[in-house]
């Protein structure tokens, strides 16, 4: 078995034997597709289990103790935030896939295509997920766990308290664990430090030998250089602060203890953040590409499970289409855009196959009391995380709506495509790239076609209401007043608007009279779409650059670590905010609590940045200028410009 479905619920055995005769036709329209996700468990799970699990790492089924953790939960519960996760997936070999144990039959057959063929393969194949160790992450997660209950059973030398001030630190920084996929061709730091030595050592000479005093001059450039490159340490300026914290060598001060701390939160942060973070929308678009194609193949067979089950799957599918303006904004929604777009220009048709499958049977009464289904046993596998420490085995009772493969056979010849670019963009892409290559101008062509189709169709059906209720002439705008461009049409959305809460208001005074028969909702939604196709229309390069400052982690302010005075007796660690006009300065607050929660592991730090000089009344005054803050008890934050 390639996957399995497990529970450690006797009672939803039997509803896991029907998940487990579809698996298989699963993968094979995977494998046809060129889908190759590695081996997946499914377990079924409560919406409270769900929930739980979420507040970790990818709901990574082990995770160590911490306070964010607790409070999350705690505000969870208190705001009554139980609703419904159909699924989840974690990066890991074999991946962990947990399934909603109140979804019905067609929503797992969607969900698991959505983790399986979808995420899990993304996880398996994309070069950005190549660092996580998927194969031991999840046993690291139980040795982290592991070590911080020892921490917190140690109540001479740690305890909770001494654990958190470190722990709480470290996950202030979390965000600072330098960027996926690590740079393999970077010089390491003490072949750097050799080669500027051995550098240095040869400028000297050549300046005793110079003869002239230009030369002598420009040689003497190259030896202060040199020098003040050697004199910081890190020579080259990182962005992994946690890294470079955890690396004994840099922090000889601290505990072997609180170094593990650092290192546990680098990875946890690196596990699930920085990955899922940079490929948030390739992942949601490629894993609802994938369901709502697969489950319209031959070998799932659904028409014989039920016409009501195919009606189901089709409202499923458009969970994330429920307004067009998704297209433009929803991860799921505009992700798919861009597959579809991907699979429709650089797919090509090669040929047909045939599938050959069993077909399906949705049992009836009459099949029952045929005597043709008996009784069978269900194993369910030992699963001590789920509270099931020895394997069970329980009678499978056929029941009316079970499913059984019959023995009788069909095929069905089906289009063959070469999808080899559109995977390789699955395994070579992030989302920067992603939107960077793809957001063309023939994508925005064929993406507000499709929004304008729909924001016309509206126009149709409210003037054709607005008639049939015999509502003023002056309202309806069809025949020569149809609106034709952008800006008749948002002119004639707002009129419908104004009237309508023209009619709310004369209801305050007390004045009868009928509403117009429009939703809001559906005028917001027009009007949205066509300032959201006229922005692009008006400025095109600015659009997309905005759209593409929303990938990735861009919207995390980029710190580096410069010094940390090991080889200039400065005594203060130094760290520079690479100031971006985008994104403006840092925030106050956000720079002060940095400094506090660094100066844990560092002692006295400073942070180099840039600000903005005000007036009186607050309005920016020139450039950006240069601005420090500095603590050096960790406490008080000292503030100057440069």
């Amino acid at each position: 078995m390639h996957s399995e479905i497990l529970t450690s619920d006797p009672l939803q055995a039997q509803r896991v034997r029907n998940l487990q005769i579809l698996l298989p036709r699963i993968k094979a329209i995977g494998d046809r597709y060129g889908c190759a996700p590695c081996r997946a468990f499914f377990r079924k799970k409560s919406d409270i289990q769900l929930m739980d699990d979420l507040i970790y790492p990818l709901g990574a089924p082990v995770s160590r103790k911490a306070w964010w953790y607790g409070k999350a939960a705690y505000q969870q519960r208190r705001g009554g935030q139980t609703g419904h996760v159909f699924e989840f997936a974690n990066i890991s070999n074999p991946a962990e896939v947990v399934l909603g144990d109140t979804n019905d039959l067609v929503m797992d057959i969607l969900v698991i295509i959505h983790a399986w063929m979808g995420h899990v393969h993304l996880f398996h194949n994309n070069r950005w997920h190549a660092e996580t160790e998927a194969e031991t992450a999840l046993q690291r997660f139980a040795q982290d766990e592991a070590f911080v209950d020892a921490l917190l059973a140690d109540k001479r030398n740690w305890g909770a308290e001494k654990y958190e001030y470190y722990a709480d630190a470290a996950h202030a920084l979390e965000h600072h664990s330098g960027d996926l996929p690590t740079n393999k061709y970077a010089i390491p730091e003490d072949e750097l430090r050799a080669q500027l030595t051995k550098d240095l050592e040869e400028l000297e000479h050549k300046f005793i030998l110079a003869k002239t005093d230009q030369d002598k001059q420009q040689i003497a450039e190259d030896i202060r250089d040199t020098a003040r490159l050697l004199s910081c340490h890190p020579i080259i300026p990182t962005s992994d602060l946690l890294g470079f914290l955890m690396n004994a060598d840099n922090t000889k001060h601290l505990p072997d203890e609180a170094r593990r701390i650092i290192e546990m939160t680098r990875f946890e942060n690196r596990y699930s953040t920085q990955v899922v973070g940079r490929t948030k929308i390739m992942h949601e678009g490629f894993s609802h590409w994938v369901d709502a194609k697969m489950p319209l193949e031959p070998e799932l067979d659904l028409i014989n499970i039920g016409f009501s089950e195919m009606i189901d799957a089709g409202r499923y599918d458009t969970m994330h289409d429920a307004w067009p303006i998704y297209w433009f904004s929803d991860p799921y929604s505009l992700g798919q855009e861009i597959w579809n777009y991907i699979d429709e220009k650089y797919s090509e048709e090669i040929g047909t196959e045939v599938v050959k499958y069993r077909k399906l049977k949705v049992l009836t009464q009459a099949d029952i009391d045929s005597g043709n289904y008996p009784v069978e046993t269900i194993t369910i596998p030992a699963d001590p995380r789920n509270g099931l420490g020895e394997a069970q085995v329980v009678a499978w009772t056929p029941r009316v709506g079970d499913i059984v493969e019959t023995d009788e056979w069909a095929e069905k010849t089906v289009v063959k495509y070469d999808r080899s670019y559109l995977f390789e963009v699955a395994r070579t892409f992030d989302d920067t790239r992603f939107f960077h290559t793809f957001l063309t101008e023939e994508f925005f062509r064929r993406l507000h076609k499709k929004a304008l189709d729909w924001v016309n169709k509206m126009f149709m059906i409210i003037n054709g209401t607005l008639k049939n209720h015999g509502w003023d002439p002056s309202l309806v705008f069809e025949g020569e007043r149809t609106p034709m461009s952008l800006e008749e049409m948002y002119q004639v959305v707002s009129i419908w608007q104004n009237q309508i809460k023209l009619r709310e208001f004369i209801g305050m005074l007390g004045y009868g009279g009928p509403g117009l028969p429009v939703s809001q909702t559906s005028l917001w939604q027009m009007l949205q779409i066509i300032q959201t196709v006229a922005s692009y229309d008006y400025f095109k390069d600015e659009f997309k650059r905005h759209m593409i400052l929303r990938t990735g982690l861009q919207v995390l302010p980029n710190i580096k670590l410069v010094d940390n005075g090991r080889y200039n007796n400065a005594g203060v660690t130094t760290i520079r905010h690479e100031y971006d006009p985008d994104f403006g300065p840092l925030k106050e607050g956000y720079a002060r609590q940095t400094l506090r929660f660094l100066w844990r592991f560092t002692g006295p730090v400073r942070l180099l940045t840039m600000e903005i000089l005000t007036d009186s009344y607050g309005r920016p005054w020139g450039p950006p200028r240069p601005y420090q803050y500095y603590t050096e008890n960790g406490k008080t934050v000292k503030e100057r410009w440069l």
